[in-house]
């Protein structure tokens, strides 16, 4: 649909005027700023668009500054933008401004406006097919049309330590089809344990900081853009999206950026400062992907973020690595190793030792159990992390008389063991934890898992099928969670704990989501299970 023709449908439908208004002036004046004239004849279409998209945030239009031709054009193409990157009343006003303002000119624009049909009317600028060279000034979703090759995607992570947001990108990595999707990847931290596991096919930069704020990396990400001619990018979490903004910008190489968001709840004021920042700069181009739909609403209502910005896209493992345990693991022989009897319960937390993590809410439900009496169970904590917080969750445990059956079993390379010996799963976390890939994985080889319920974690428990949900900080609760799936342990069925898995969180499903998203073929993300669109309400 052409430019001309939304000017016709508008002056139709909203009684805009025609011709007539041969002396309509356009507007650009910030509260408290004023854009002058001679700023705008050199500010370039960019700049405008970023002064519009301001003055939509800010509510505030102005007739005042008269407009050449050419700059009412550039304006035009900008207004309309804005309206993908905020409908609301306001964005009524930019339609009518530019539609007007096309109207009195008689201008005959070669963009055209894209519809999203699950977006509503959202509209945005590209050049129709015809008018320039092919994928000269196309936006992203035409270039993405034309091209007929695997799609160049290009992953930026603050570092490969193992965790859940690191695991999750070395899964993609490895399941992606490279005839659809080619990617390159930058790391931004020290070498890390995680790389060894990235496929060889795929090409890895490490672009280290010299302090935790160094820009310096986005110049060298953005030499990598331009040398790649790369239009799509990807970063792990608010912190690296910061890096390949700064970096697009100074590649001059617009596209598409993908936001993977994998926390929710801010652990610091910090972090609550760069949640804030980063959708205040979200534009047009860019989305963010979260991995639930408690995180994606909470995402919305914290920072004011139109729902319409995100995609969700759930975690997925593979399901054949994580499987019921063989016949010939010795359960007996492993838990005797670790100084376990062959019959006790034994519960595994794999989570590394960091403060929200809340490992103490789990040696004080275990120390309810001791109060109670009758058989405790074991507890398993799987991970690393600070030594001088596992030295005083050693502490903890022997203050509260339970040292004898908790086991600190540090980093493992193989968890799968730790799993196969077990009874159950369990998490105390309070916030960060938004959908566990741990969980996902114990309840691939049949566990039931007692979790808090903060993040994502009551879309992957079916209560008394698959495992229970408990308050977080609250031990008491946790230590009956505990307890009631000791004693109906045999309600919770292993095989049906691990084909839930396997029809919901299965990595294939999962790579599939990802793939049809950075392709361009969203229908195929939005009709999957595995790529919910939202709407505006």
């Amino acid at each position: 649909m052409r430019l001309s023709t939304t000017c016709r449908r508008l002056r139709a439908n909203q009684n805009i005027p025609g011709p007539a208004c041969e002396g309509f002036f356009g507007v650009l004046k910030l509260r408290r700023q004023s854009l002058c004239a001679p700023c705008l004849r050199r500010s370039p279409t960019g700049e405008i668009f970023k002064h519009c998209k301001r003055m939509h945030d800010k509510h505030v239009w102005n007739l005042e500054l008269p407009l050449t031709r050419d700059q009412g054009e550039s304006i035009c193409l900008a207004l309309l933008s804005v309206n993908a990157y905020n409908r609301s009343n306001w964005g009524n006003v930019s339609d009518r401004f530019a539609a007007t303002w096309m109207i009195a000119h008689g201008f005959q624009g070669t963009g055209s406006l894209v519809e999203k049909e699950w977006q509503g009317e959202d509209f945005r600028c590209e050049e129709a097919p015809g008018d320039s060279p092919p994928g000269a000034q196309a936006g992203p979703q035409a270039q993405s049309q034309m091209t007929t090759g695997p799609v160049k995607v290009f992953f930026v992570t603050f570092d490969f330590e193992v965790g859940g947001a690191q695991n999750f990108l070395v899964s993609l990595l490895c399941g992606f089809d490279r005839r659809k999707v080619r990617p390159i990847v930058v790391s931004l931290g020290p070498r890390g344990p995680l790389e060894e596991r990235i496929p060889a096919d795929v090409p890895f930069h490490r672009f280290r900081r010299r302090w935790r704020y160094d820009m310096k990396p986005a110049q060298d990400i953005a030499s990598l853009l331009r040398e790649e001619n790369i239009t799509c990018g990807f970063a792990i979490n608010v912190f690296c999206y910061f890096y390949l903004r700064r970096a697009a910008k100074l590649s001059q190489n617009p596209g598409r950026t993908f936001i993977s968001q994998h926390s929710t709840l801010p652990r610091t004021f910090k972090d609550r400062l760069w949640g804030y920042a980063s959708a205040r700069l979200l534009d047009d181009a860019e989305t963010v992907i979260t991995i639930c739909r408690s995180q994606t609403e909470y995402l919305s209502g914290r920072y004011g973020i139109p729902l319409s910005r995100f995609v969700t896209i759930y975690n997925g493992i593979d399901t054949s690595h994580w499987s019921a345990p063989p016949p010939s693991f010795d359960r007996a022989q492993f838990r005797s190793a670790q100084g376990i009897p062959e019959r006790a319960f034994v519960i595994v937390q794999a989570a590394a030792i960091r403060p929200e993590k809340r490992h103490e809410d789990s040696l004080h439900a275990l120390a309810c159990f001791r109060r109670m009496g009758g058989g405790m169970p074991y507890l398993l904590l799987v991970g690393a992390g600070d030594a001088q917080r596992e030295k005083s969750l050693r502490s903890l445990a022997a203050g509260l008389e339970v040292a004898d059956h908790v086991r600190f079993c540090g980093m493992q390379a193989y968890v799968r063991p730790f799993y196969w010996m077990a009874d159950a799963f369990t998490l105390s976390s309070d916030k960060v934890e938004t959908f566990s890939l741990a969980a996902l994985e114990a309840m691939s080889t049949g566990l039931p898992c007692i979790l808090t319920d903060v993040g994502g974690a009551c879309e992957m428990i079916i209560e008394g099928v698959n495992g229970l949900l408990v308050p977080p900080r609250n031990p008491p609760l946790l230590a009956r969670g505990w307890s009631h799936v000791i004693e109906s342990r045999d309600t919770f069925k292993s095989d049906e704990i691990r084909r839930l898995v396997c029809d919901r969180f299965a990595l294939d499903r999962c790579v599939s989501g990802y793939t049809g998203l950075l392709s361009g073929n969203e229908h195929d993300t939005r009709t999957s299970v595995y790529g919910l669109r939202f709407q505006d309400s």
